[in-house]
């Protein structure tokens, strides 16, 4: 029983970050507790009950926002692939994949972090997310410059859906597949 109850505890519980990021994408910082659980179908207690305060709800978000790619980027990581570069082109497979799903995932994510941009112990724990992403991809055997080349121009195309609307499919796997190409020389860009 312990067990079952455990598992629906975090079914909920991710239900309810699910249910936050959407309306934190979408309402900004202002956002109630009440539209979040509205939009869990759950009531304000039952949201209270998984996260007491708002900034334990903001803090999960963050951290569930962060989880959730780590496992993408994961997930695009080629068994047959040991060559130079290959948590790179993971990481690049896993953004693109974020902007081509029809949810539009990787715009919420960026309306959310830019939502959640004006709390300093937020932008403390991406900064955080950050540093550990760039210290494992420091290692995967690329030369800095290409690496943060690469990097700044995926999160640049997912940030480029909220001034430009959402990428047509061609568009970002053209994209995906420069930035696969630079992945593939491991030495300075000149």
């Amino acid at each position: 029983m312990a067990g079952r109850q455990t598992r629906n505890a975090e079914r909920t519980r991710t239900e309810l970050l699910e249910a936050a990021t959407v309306v934190f994408s979408r309402q900004g910082p202002a956002a109630s507790l009440d539209a979040v659980a509205a939009a869990a179908g759950t009531s304000k207690g039952g949201l209270l009950h998984h996260f007491p305060t708002r900034d334990q709800l903001l803090v999960a978000l963050v951290e569930h926002q962060a989880e959730r790619f780590r496992r993408r980027v994961e997930a695009e990581l080629d068994p047959d692939d040991t060559a130079p570069g290959r948590l790179t082109r993971a990481f690049v497979r896993a953004t693109f994949a974020d902007i081509a799903e029809q949810h539009g995932r990787a715009h919420e994510q960026a309306m959310l972090l830019g939502t959640l941009g004006s709390s300093p112990h937020l932008l403390q724990i991406v900064a955080a997310d950050a540093r550990r992403w760039n210290e494992r991809l420091r290692e995967d055997g690329l030369e800095w410059q290409r690496l943060v080349l690469i990097l700044r121009a995926a999160d640049g195309t997912t940030i480029a859906s909220l001034y430009e609307g959402a990428l047509t499919r061609e568009d970002a796997d053209r994209t995906r597949d420069w930035l696969l190409e630079l992945t593939h020389g491991t030495g300075p860009l000149r």
